[in-house]
């Protein structure tokens, strides 16, 4: 039986990041982490493991995170999340 899940956090606002990872940390059910700050940075990692949670900021700088989910579209249960207005 799996004890601890892995997540991967797609997060560029390093304040949002450290207010998820400390949630997490607090419900005991989560191994530390994947962070990323940009969607390269999250394509290695799934490329490399096997996640069980995405939350992903849907307005990043680089590439909208909904491309990510066009690559890995069966990949893990997502949460999507943004702090901007639109």
């Amino acid at each position: 039986m799996k004890t601890k899940y892995q997540v991967l956090i797609l997060e560029d606002d390093p304040v949002i990041v450290e207010q998820l990872a400390g949630f997490l940390e607090q419900t005991g059910l989560f191994d530390h982490p994947f962070i990323c700050s940009n969607t390269m940075q999250a394509i290695s990692v799934l490329r490399q493991h096997f996640v069980d949670l995405m939350i992903l900021d849907m307005v990043l700088p680089d590439v909208h995170s909904f491309e990510l989910l066009k690559l890995f579209p069966q990949r893990s249960p997502t949460i999507a999340i943004s702090a901007h207005p639109q």
